[in-house]
């Protein structure tokens, strides 16, 4: 098989699930990372041979395209705030955006303070090791109800050769320790009537338990987290969160009413409401 052959293959199935300018970018990362071949190599030898004993694997690459699974799990790791993290059914694809949170945060934390920072939902670890990778004296913990995603981040741990701390607890039933420093949470958000907007390879394969809150409660896991803040963040301590754009207004009230000052929320690189941090000023919430 020549390198053209191998590139409209896989573009030929993508072409049918995606827009034509997605499906060429998930040619490209699927031939890049799988069958070291760049696009520009297809420009230039289109009928060098590809090499030899790659026809199962390209097989298995076209069935699961037409299969709507994700780009990130076909391929099995996905690239986030420089770190290479092993991705699968049983945690969500780490997103840009969540990448913005955490250069905000490293932006705004001092890198040379031992801080004890618990990540709440860690998912694959992608918030809580890209921590530990730029600020290197702090102690970050991550924390998820699921054992699955637990032992994923676990080997993105090592894999990256990391110090993180992992813990199974429930968010919604079990305490955090303190004193903390800072909480950062990825929760749930999305609420299930927004389902029918999303793309099918999202809902056929990322687990809807990371992904889903109930119509009647939106801010069910925010206002979980900002009540398990007042009883482990220290008074100054920060909170970190990613939101649904739809309830910015709304979470940044709640935070007020939990006890929490200086609240900023920020726009992520398309301009949506996404992000919000504040800070916890020690005193009961108001009644």
């Amino acid at each position: 098989m020549t390198r053209r052959q191998l590139w409209n293959t896989i573009f030929e199935v993508a072409n049918r699930r995606y827009e034509a300018r997605e499906a060429r970018a998930i040619t490209s990362l699927l031939c890049e990372r799988l069958f070291a071949m760049r696009f520009t190599d297809v420009v230039i030898e289109p009928e060098a041979p590809c090499p030899e004993g790659r026809g199962a694997l390209l097989e298995r690459v076209v069935r699961e395209l037409a299969q709507d699974r994700p780009v990130q799990y076909i391929i099995g790791y996905t690239l986030f705030a420089d770190l290479r993290l092993v991705v699968r059914e049983g945690v969500l694809i780490p997103r840009p955006e969540t990448e913005e949170l955490v250069a905000w945060m490293c932006a705004s934390l001092p890198a040379d303070e031992s801080l004890r920072i618990w990540d709440l939902g860690t998912g694959s670890g992608a918030i809580a090791l890209a921590l530990a990778a730029r600020l290197p004296r702090a102690e970050v913990t991550g924390m998820d109800v699921s054992a699955e995603a637990l032992a994923i981040a676990r080997e993105n741990a090592r894999l990256n050769h990391l110090k993180v701390h992992f813990v199974q607890a429930d968010l919604l039933r079990d305490p955090l320790p303190g004193p903390l420093d800072v909480i950062v949470s990825n929760p749930p958000y999305v609420t299930r009537s927004e389902a029918a907007q999303m793309a099918e390879n999202v809902l056929r394969y990322e687990p809807h338990r990371a992904l889903f809150v109930e119509n009647d409660d939106p801010l069910l896991f925010y206002r979980t987290i900002a009540e398990r803040g007042t009883e482990s963040l220290r008074p100054g301590g920060w909170l970190y969160v990613e939101i649904n754009e739809r309830f910015g207004a709304e979470t940044l009230r709640l935070l007020a009413e939990q006890g929490y000052d200086d609240r900023e929320l920020r726009n992520d690189m398309f301009g949506k409401p996404r992000m919000i941090r504040a800070r916890y000023r020690g005193e009961k919430k108001v009644e």
